[in-house]
C-alpha cells in the first residue's frame, strides 16, 4: 500500500460514515421506541416498590413500639417472676417480635440516551486519503 488510499478504499470509507448515520439514526429511534414503552412500567413498579416501603415502615414502628411496651413491663417484674415460666413465656413473646423488616430496593429502569450519530461518522469521515507531505 502507497502512502494513499485506493478510489475502493475511499468510497468504502465514505459508504461506511453514511451507513454510520443511518444506523444511528435507527438506533435513536429504537432507543425512543424503548424508553416510551418501558417508562410506564417503570414508573408503576417505583410506586408500587414506594407504597410497599410505607407499609414495612408502619409494621416497623408497631413491631418496636410493642416491643419496648412489652419490655419495659417485663423489666419491671420482679427477677422471680422474670425466670419463671409466664416469665419465659413473656421473653420468648418479646424476642419473636424482634425481628428485622428489610426495605425493598429495586433499580428498574434509566431511561437509555441517545447517540450522536455524527460522532463515529464523521470521524471515519474525516479520514484524509493521504498524508499532508
Amino acid at each position: 500500500m502507497a502512502f494513499k488510499l485506493g478510489k475502493q478504499q475511499v468510497a468504502e470509507r465514505n459508504r461506511l460514515a453514511d451507513e454510520l448515520r443511518q444506523q444511528g439514526e435507527t438506533l435513536n429511534a429504537a432507543i425512543v421506541a424503548y424508553n416510551a414503552a418501558v417508562g410506564p412500567l417503570s414508573k408503576a413498579l417505583d410506586e408500587a416498590v414506594e407504597e410497599y416501603n410505607d407499609i414495612l415502615e408502619r409494621a416497623r414502628t408497631l413491631t418496636s413500639t410493642d416491643v419496648d411496651a412489652a419490655q419495659q413491663e417485663f423489666d419491671g417484674k420482679s427477677q422471680r417472676w422474670q425466670e419463671g415460666d409466664k416469665g419465659n413465656r413473656v421473653r420468648s413473646w418479646i424476642e419473636q417480635w424482634e425481628i428485622n423488616l428489610d426495605g425493598v430496593d429495586i433499580d428498574p429502569f434509566s431511561p437509555l440516551e441517545e447517540i450522536d450519530p455524527e460522532i463515529n461518522a464523521d470521524a471515519i469521515g474525516k479520514l484524509t486519503v493521504r498524508p499532508d507531505t
